[in-house]
C-alpha cells in the first residue's frame, strides 16, 4: 500500500518548481539580451556601452606626460568627451561577461529544479542575491544619467 503525498508538500513542491523556473527564464532571457544587445542593455543600466578608445597602458604611452584624468572616456554613442568620434572605441566586454553570468545562473536553477534538490536552488538564490546586490551598487557608483 503506497501513501499519496500530503496536498501541502504538493502545494510547496509546486511553488518551488514554478519559482525555479520562473526566475531561471527570467536570468537566461536577460543573460541572451545582453549578448544579442549588449549596447541596448548597458544604456538601459545607465553604464557605458564603449570603453575607451585605448587601453589605459597603451593611451598613456601615445600621451608622454598625460594624467590618468585627462584619458578620453567615450560615450555609449561613440563620442568623446572632448566631442571627437572615437573610431577606436571598443564594446565594454562587461556586459557581454554579464550575460554570460546571467545564463549560466538560469541554467543551473533549471538543473537544480529538475534534480529537485531544493538546499542547493536555495544557495544559488542566495548568491543571486549577492550578485544583484552587486551589480546594482556598481551602476549606482559608475552608472546613471550624467555619468557617462
Amino acid at each position: 500500500m503506497s501513501q499519496c503525498p500530503s496536498p501541502h508538500s504538493f502545494n510547496t513542491t509546486t511553488f518551488k518548481l514554478t519559482a525555479a523556473l520562473l526566475i531561471g527564464t527570467l536570468s537566461t532571457t536577460l543573460g541572451l539580451r545582453s549578448l544579442l544587445s549588449p549596447t541596448k542593455y548597458a544604456d538601459q543600466f545607465g553604464l557605458r556601452s564603449y570603453g575607451f578608445a585605448y587601453p589605459i597602458h597603451k593611451q598613456s604611452a601615445l600621451n608622454p606626460g598625460s594624467s590618468s584624468s585627462s584619458i578620453q572616456h567615450v560615450s555609449s554613442h561613440g563620442e568623446s568627451s572632448h566631442g571627437h568620434e572615437a573610431g577606436d572605441a571598443k564594446l565594454n566586454p562587461f556586459m557581454l561577461a554579464c550575460g554570460l553570468r546571467n545564463i549560466s545562473f538560469g541554467l543551473t536553477q533549471f538543473v537544480f529544479a529538475y534534480q529537485r534538490d531544493w538546499r542547493a536552488l536555495g544557495v544559488i538564490w542566495m548568491c543571486g542575491v549577492v550578485a544583484a546586490v552587486g551589480d546594482g551598487l556598481l551602476v549606482w557608483k559608475w552608472g546613471g544619467e550624467g555619468r557617462v
